[in-house]
């Protein structure tokens, strides 16, 4: 009994933490997004689209990654 119960708050604890760095990380993201944004639209050249098309695929990456978590997430929760 103890041992589930300490399993429990154990399981609890990972998941507050892992949503904390999940906003942290998110937050960063988004400032850096801006910032990378607001850096395109001064610097007007060639080199421009290749750098877009590598940041629109680190983003979707990113998607993927935390999808990856949700689901995983969600899998220990029904299972534990």
């Amino acid at each position: 009994m103890r041992m589930q119960e300490i399993r429990r708050r154990i399981s609890r604890y990972r998941y507050k933490q892992e949503k904390r760095a999940m906003v942290s990380l998110s937050s960063v993201c988004i400032a850096l997004s801006c910032g990378i944004g607001t850096l395109l639209r001064m610097k007007q050249g060639p080199g421009i689209f290749t750098i877009q098309t590598e940041y629109g695929t680190v983003l979707t990456m990113l998607c993927i990654e935390l999808n990856r978590r949700k689901i995983s997430t969600s899998e220990r929760r029904e299972n534990g």
